[in-house]
């Protein structure tokens, strides 16, 4: 599949006016690849983050490293029936 993109990929780019990419690029990078920038865009996304979920990222991942990596940990008992997963609703 990557193989497939990156051909893709090639082929698209190779269409483009490198009078019109070149610069583009440049000016992308100028601003994209700026330390600031990415600060700002990281600090953003955490905030929005926390605004919708209502905590940091920072303590949702920590909270993964509880989770156990087997998978028995985590499915239903086989004996469970739609009653009782609805009684207390």
């Amino acid at each position: 599949m990557a193989l497939f993109q990156e051909s893709v990929l090639k082929q698209q780019l190779s269409n483009l006016d490198d009078e019109l990419l070149v610069p583009s690029w440049k000016q992308f990078k100028s601003y994209f690849k700026s330390t600031t920038t990415q600060e700002k865009i990281l600090e953003l996304k955490e905030e929005q983050f926390e605004l919708i979920f209502g905590f940091s990222m920072e303590s949702f991942y920590a909270s993964l490293s509880n989770y156990s990596t087997e998978i028995q940990s985590v499915l239903p008992s086989e004996t469970i029936t739609l009653e009782e997963i609805f009684e207390d609703l």
